[in-house]
């Protein structure tokens, strides 16, 4: 059989979702044709849509050794080191490349990456050359945006993101970015319509649901709240749960499990079901919850509930109270999220920074972080005779919240722990990246949201020094 007729099976096979046959098709080609440089390709697209990265990366660079400056190859190879987010490799092999074929694509790659890496000066420069080659390029546009929002240039960040819309007005991500920087500085009307553009984008499962809330009283109707985004957007947001029940018969939370038990206890007249699977069609009307913002044309002076709206049971209190000294005081802390999202890593403080303040006789520290990826608190607990970690017995958020209850004061990184603290009224330390999410506003340390937190900022970015010594000063006046 000939190349030709190889292809052609691989091809059939490939169209049918045979995706092994298509393979054995591929690899005969090569035992013929080893330097057959789209062959490589193939074969390393399709190892890394199996989430095979060595594979991939094995065909590609073999396929950038035949052919080292073949675009397609580069920008594929670029992707494949940012899923394994390799940033500083994918950085400097961008950048070699640059020397030998420069393009506007490989330069946007390149100032990605650079965004990535927290070197927003030197992203900037890329994306300016970007569009001195294209004028209209979104994209880019939409990026400079984002970098002068990052760096508090908000006029900047207006202009840039207002031209990315001119410049294409059928992407939703530029003007869901936009209605963010809205809410941000706290001009809320404008701002929650544009974060319903989140609906046509990350989240587009949820934008073809029928029977959408219109913010109307339906007395003998049933609402279906549907949780989105993380744990800490649906703390934050359940405080509308008790205006909705005004308009509503009956409410039915389509939620995460971990968070189940924790607000029953709020909300007992609403009924929870959990998220796995197909959503129930049995509603009336359905809303996502984070469009309750714009449905209650929500701004500062009338967000509900600023003090505490979730508690927990006393049953769940008392599991943990024996833990706890009454001789000193008893902080929680975490210092990290989910390393998952990648967009979230520049709020983690790195435990070796955060951990200066473990250095208090008179205080007990008590890890709050479930997750047991990145930094490990194990040697800390080990070596340490006041910080503890007891989050083996944390089995959701309602067992995360009665150890909470226990605790004197918590400070944390912006992640749910901020959410559900804040919102259980306790005493609560948020401390926040140079470029905080759009809820923590701007130029203020306290929250309209939560009336027990105090927020202490970066003061530059990626450097936390400065936040970790006003930590220092708040407990040392406790």
């Amino acid at each position: 059989m000939n190349t030709n007729d190889l292809l052609q099976e691989a091809c059939e096979a490939f169209n049918a979702g045979d995706l092994k046959s298509a393979e054995k098709c591929y690899k005969k080609i090569l035992r013929d044709e080893p330097n057959n440089c789209e062959v490589l390709f193939i074969l390393s697209s399709m190892s890394l849509h199996n989430d095979n990265s060595k594979r991939a990366k094995y065909f590609i660079e073999k396929a950038l050794t035949i052919e080292p400056i073949n675009e397609k190859y580069i920008l594929h190879f670029s992707s494949i080191l940012r899923k394994e987010k390799e940033y500083e490799k994918e950085y400097n092999f961008l950048k070699n490349i640059l020397n030998k074929i420069k393009t506007p694509e490989l330069l946007m790659k390149l100032g990605e990456v650079l965004r990535l890496l927290l070197k927003n000066n030197k992203a900037e420069k890329i994306f300016l050359e970007v569009i001195k080659l294209e004028p209209k390029n979104y994209l880019a546009l939409a990026n400079l945006g984002d970098i002068y929002n990052c760096e508090r240039h908000y006029s900047h960040a207006e202009k840039y993101y207002k031209l990315a819309i001119c410049a294409n007005s059928n992407f939703p991500q530029i003007y869901d970015a936009l209605g963010k920087f809205y809410l941000k500085l706290g001009k809320y009307e404008k701002g929650w319509k544009g974060h319903e553009y989140r609906l046509q984008h990350g989240i587009s499962n949820l934008k073809d649901i029928p029977r959408r809330w219109d913010g109307d009283k339906y007395p003998e109707a049933t609402l279906m709240l549907i949780c989105e985004q993380g744990f800490g957007d649906i703390i934050q947001f359940a405080r509308f749960i008790p205006k909705v029940k005004e308009y509503f018969k009956k409410i039915k939370f389509f939620c995460q499990k971990e968070l189940i038990s924790l607000l029953q206890v709020s909300f007992p007249y609403c009924e929870f079901i959990e998220k796995c699977g197909k959503l129930p069609l049995d509603y009336d009307f359905h809303i996502p919850i984070m469009s309750l913002g714009e449905v209650f044309n929500i701004k500062e002076d009338t967000i509900p509930s600023p003090n505490q709206y979730l508690s927990t049971t006393n049953e769940q209190i008392n599991k943990f109270k024996p833990i706890f000294s009454s001789k000193v005081k008893n902080i929680g802390f975490c210092w990290m999220g989910n390393l998952k999202n990648q967009e979230l890593l520049h709020r983690a403080i790195p435990l070796d920074k955060f951990s200066t303040i473990f250095n208090y006789s008179n205080i007990n520290f008590y890890n709050l972080r479930k997750d047991d990826t990145g930094d490990d608190i194990t040697p800390y607990a080990n070596s340490l005779d006041n910080v503890f970690d007891y989050t083996n017995k944390f089995n959701d958020f309602n067992d995360t919240a009665g150890f909470i209850m226990n605790l004197d004061i918590v400070i944390t990184i912006d992640t749910s722990v901020a959410h559900l603290a804040g919102a259980l009224g306790k005493e609560t330390i948020l401390l926040l990246s140079y470029n905080a999410d759009w809820r923590w506003l701007v130029d203020r340390n306290d929250s309209p949201w939560y009336g027990s937190i105090t927020l202490i900022r970066q003061n530059k970015i990626n450097n936390w020094d400065s936040a970790i010594c006003a930590v220092k000063k708040y407990l040392d006046e406790k």
